[in-house]
């Protein structure tokens, strides 16, 4: 309010609240809520671009901003360090996960897995496995442990 971008208690602490998790993360603000970069924030805040602006704030994969482009727009990216990578990669493993418990036939479903095993091919890789190691370690559990294919569920356990 005291910047002058509402004069509303509700929408400034809507701004405040939404803005500061994201902000921080998009790096508009500082840790302590004061903005960092005034002129997307204003972009953002008031539309002076005179475009539509959409936050996504996530990992998107590599052609995605070509794509973008292609069709016109314009996509402000920025690459990761190995920390927010990993990160970034642990959150979109959650995200196609549940894009494909929420599936609704068997044709998305396969898409979605196949978007879980592109991302599960970067996990390995950036934790120094190759997509080969991993499929060893999982042959080895499943020849001391077996699969899931006699779809055994366990009840519990006495004593």
């Amino acid at each position: 309010m005291k910047n002058g971008i509402t004069d509303k208690l509700n929408s400034a602490q809507a701004i405040w609240q939404v803005g500061k998790g994201d902000g921080v993360y998009l790096r508009v603000l500082n840790d302590d809520g004061s903005v960092c970069d005034w002129d997307f924030f204003s972009k953002w805040v008031k539309g002076l671009s005179g475009k539509p602006i959409t936050i996504h704030n996530k990992l998107v994969r590599d052609r995605i901003p070509e794509i973008i482009k292609g069709n016109g727009k314009n996509a402000k990216v920025r690459q990761l360090t190995n920390y927010e990578y990993i990160r970034e990669l642990r959150r979109k493993a959650s995200e196609e996960l549940n894009e494909y418990i929420n599936s609704k036939s068997n044709e998305e479903a396969g898409e979605e897995l196949a978007d879980l095993l592109e991302v599960i091919h970067s996990l390995a890789e950036i934790h120094g496995y190759s997509i080969h190691d991993i499929e060893q370690t999982r042959k080895q559990k499943a020849e001391i442990r077996g699969g899931f294919k006699d779809r055994v569920f366990l009840i519990d356990v006495e004593g």
